[in-house]
């Protein structure tokens, strides 16, 4: 690790890592009909609760579910599984920020399967646990 990366704190680091993984290709989805239609239909469904499976997802984009990952790694520079924890985690952070739900609900109301795995991709993406984050930004 650089003495540059060291000297960031955890949650902007994690931060700027995603902002590196996610600009490798910033226009993929304004240039492509396929990955809007995508984006629309992963963000409706996490408001509502549900995390769309790749199967779903490549069928949304009309494409076999193989070449769907192929597809999505080359437009995008992550992989679906990855992107979509990100767009869960944002949906997180908007629920934990506004009320007081416990992690456990606002895991449920995101489309994880356990709060235990939102810790998990919560830490990934912003180096700290949900609670520590709510922590921090509260009054």
């Amino acid at each position: 690790m650089t003495k540059e990366k060291a000297a960031l704190p955890g949650s902007l680091q994690a931060q700027e890592l995603q902002n590196v993984r996610m600009a490798s290709k910033p226009s993929a989805f304004a240039y492509s009909r396929r990955l809007r239609r995508l984006e629309v239909f992963v963000d409706e469904a996490i408001s509502n609760g549900v995390a769309p499976r790749q199967a779903a997802a490549s069928e949304v984009v009309n494409l076999e579910r193989h070449y769907f990952c192929a597809y999505f790694k080359k437009h995008t520079g992550v992989k679906y599984g990855e992107w979509l924890a990100g767009k869960m985690v944002g949906r997180a952070k908007e629920l934990l920020s506004r009320s007081d739900d416990t992690v456990e609900t606002v895991a449920t109301e995101c489309g994880f399967g356990s709060a235990r795995s939102l810790r998990r991709w919560f830490k990934h993406f912003e180096g700290v646990s949900p609670s520590q984050w709510r922590r921090e930004r509260s009054p």
